[in-house]
């Protein structure tokens, strides 16, 4: 009858043991709760400072309203997560956007543009003048004018020039 009641015993005591072991852990989760709000409520209000930053690909700013609501509906200890802070800033640049929609694109021309001349390039060489210069440059060379005018009359500035056959 001694075994009875040692065993008894023994698991009256391993029920208390148990019991006060969960009593502890509640203890102490009670103890870390404030310190753990603390800490999630000061990442989160972090998260919610940078998510007030956030900007789109054309530089608009989110809707500080859009942020707001989307951090009020979400618990501190998730949107402490810097992950799910990155999911709200996609969804609030999304809202914003759907509310603010860029202005339509500028429809492109029915015809194509009348080309008059090169673009900063001058016009054409043949019916200009001879320079100065050039007139050293011929009467060295032992060139007339009219053949000088018919050599140079496709040269372009900048342009490829093919100088022999």
């Amino acid at each position: 009858m001694a075994t009875v009641n040692t065993f008894t015993d023994f698991t009256a005591a391993q029920q208390d043991i148990e019991r006060r072991r969960r009593m502890a852990e509640m203890l102490q989760q009670q103890g870390m709760q404030p310190i753990e709000q603390q800490s999630y409520q000061s990442r989160a209000a972090a998260n919610y400072q940078r998510s007030l930053q956030t900007k789109d690909g054309t530089g608009r700013p989110v809707k500080p309203d859009v942020v707001r609501q989307l951090y009020m509906n979400l618990p501190a200890n998730l949107t402490a997560d810097p992950n799910v802070a990155n999911l709200i800033n996609l969804i609030a640049l999304g809202v914003s956007g759907s509310q603010n929609p860029l202005p339509a694109a500028p429809l492109a021309p029915s015809q194509p543009p009348v080309v008059t001349e090169g673009q900063g390039s001058p016009p054409a060489r043949a019916g200009r003048p001879m320079n100065d210069f050039e007139r050293l440059v011929t009467a060295d060379r032992q060139i007339d004018e009219k053949r000088y005018q018919k050599l140079t009359e496709n040269y372009r500035p900048g342009r490829t020039t093919v100088l022999e056959d």
